[in-house]
């Protein structure tokens, strides 16, 4: 009778989504009965929805000791690995889905996903096209094949297929159109056709501004942020940093910052290949404190509030907390936080950490714009200026001209990396940027592609590229787009001026 009480407890506050209320009443229910399969799926939502996947993970696997032959379960555990980022059972979870269920498109879709971001493209085509023997007329499937077709050289192959669904355009989902022209973008530039290569990218981005996420996302919250930014009480900011100096933590992370798409991934991987580095990529445990911050300006940024030892320790602990998630702190490493948009959180950085370094990386303005209009972005605030040419034109000349205002207002210890230079002289930089960070060299930094393989998954857009042998293609792409540019140069000089890179175009590029 206890039992179906508390399952009965469970199922109401779950449909409350007091998800913790219900976890409660379903392990009471689980210890009465260890192998009731309601009350374990149950059990393990409530840890999804908590996002203690990890404990989701446990439960999930208790129920295939039960039920193995479950496919949809398989594949929700294969999720749940992908969340935690272990891409090598996201692989065999997945992989088990499909050997038990060969008729469910998505688990080829997943599959096919998963060998991709571990750049193993070979296997990633060879489970699409296993997918397209069930499901032939399937557009999403003739895509994801264009996009592995390409990855793996075999160009003509992926621009015929992206053509002969052209006459289907019309009848595929709208998120499958934006990969469609992403695609067919993506294989008109790798055969220099700029103008095509540009109307697909445009069309493609278009498309996405048509769609829900977009539509329902707040498309000025980060200009309004970096406005608001430009009119802080600057003299009060360093006040708090001074009086954080105080007490600022051992612990000191260092912060790595820049405009998307401006080649942070790759010296992120080599960072991350040295041995006395940790690396942070893309979590952003800084986010629930300028959450907090945003959330009251006034309170925090503009009042005497921070001028408190116990105030400025709050706010760290929920840093350390988030960071832990990631990565060991108190190992002697140096943490680096890598997540290009804390361009605009300088001011909360040194706050909370005044004695921080901070890495800028940067690359050619017009070629990072450029790259990022040929992204297919996942949308939300930070990403919403992205869909269009000029407002990505204006979210750079926005947020490096806050940039140049932190370097104005805020005293910090702050390092440029060029993509450009990077590739050029690896070595070379690589041997200064060590300088900077006070640490040894490390041979294992040359070797990071080799690293990389190793480690698999990539969290970044970049995935695809960080792999490959460096590579000067992309260098100054731009170039054969210059006549998109040309009626914005006035906007973007400055930031070139400031950073040392050039508007004259060569023709040849």
């Amino acid at each position: 009778m206890a039992t179906n009480t508390n399952i009965g407890l469970g199922r109401s506050f779950y449909q409350k989504k007091d998800f913790s209320k219900a976890l409660f009443h379903m392990q009471q229910a689980n210890r009465a009965e260890p192998r009731n399969v309601k009350v374990l799926l149950t059990m393990a939502n409530c840890y999804l929805q908590l996002r203690d996947y990890r404990n989701a993970i446990s439960v999930i696997e208790q129920v295939l000791k039960i039920d193995s032959k479950n496919d949809k379960l398989y594949f929700h555990l294969s999720n749940t690995y992908l969340r935690i980022g272990d891409i090598e059972k996201t692989i065999k979870t997945c992989a088990q889905a499909l050997k038990l269920n060969p008729h469910e498109l998505v688990y080829y879709l997943r599959l096919a996903d998963a060998y991709e971001k571990t750049n193993e493209y070979g296997k990633a085509l060879d489970i699409i096209y296993q997918g397209l023997v069930q499901f032939p007329d399937d557009g999403y499937l003739h895509v994801l094949a264009a996009r592995s077709e390409r990855r793996t050289d075999k160009n003509s192959e992926s621009l015929n297929r992206l053509k002969n669904l052209s006459p289907n355009e019309s009848k595929l989902s709208p998120d499958c159109q934006v990969q469609y022209n992403f695609e067919l973008g993506f294989s008109h530039d790798l055969n220099n056709n700029a103008d095509l290569a540009f109307h697909h990218f445009t069309k493609a981005n278009e498309i996405v501004r048509t769609l829900p996420p977009y539509q329902q996302v707040d498309t000025n919250h980060s200009l309004d942020l970096i406005h608001n930014l430009g009119k802080l009480n600057y003299t009060n900011i360093e006040k708090i940093i001074a009086f954080s100096r105080q007490t600022s933590p051992p612990v000191q992370p260092v912060f790595f910052v820049g405009f998307p798409r401006s080649g942070t991934t790759l010296l992120q991987k080599i960072l991350d290949s040295h041995k006395n580095i940790n690396v942070i990529e893309e979590n952003n445990p800084l986010g629930a404190v300028t959450s907090l911050i945003e959330s009251d300006p006034g309170k925090y940024l503009n009042s005497s509030f921070l001028l408190n030892e116990k105030n400025i320790k709050e706010l760290r602990d929920i840093y350390f907390k988030g960071a832990k998630e990631y990565v060991a702190i108190d190992d002697g490493s140096v943490i680096i936080d890598k997540l290009p948009m804390n361009i605009v959180q300088v001011h909360i950085i040194k706050i909370l950490f005044p004695d921080a370094k901070l890495l800028l990386g940067l690359r050619h303005p017009c070629d990072v714009i450029l790259s990022c209009f040929m992204q297919n972005f996942a949308v939300n605030r930070a990403m919403a200026n992205m869909f269009e040419l000029k407002s990505i034109i204006n979210f750079y000349a926005e947020t490096m001209g806050l940039w140049k205002l932190f370097k104005s207002k805020i005293d910090f210890d702050s390092y440029s990396v060029r993509y450009e230079d990077l590739i050029e002289n690896m070595e070379e930089e690589v041997r200064n940027l060590m300088q900077f960070l006070e640490l040894p060299w490390d041979e294992e930094v040359m070797n990071y592609r080799q690293n990389t393989f190793k480690r698999g998954f990539i969290n970044t857009p970049s995935y695809s590229q960080v792999v490959k042998p460096i590579y000067k293609e992309a260098r100054y792409r731009w170039h054969r787009y210059a006549k998109y540019f040309e009626p914005h140069f006035e906007q973007l000089k400055p930031h070139c001026d400031e950073f040392g890179y050039s508007l004259e175009v060569d023709d040849q590029a």
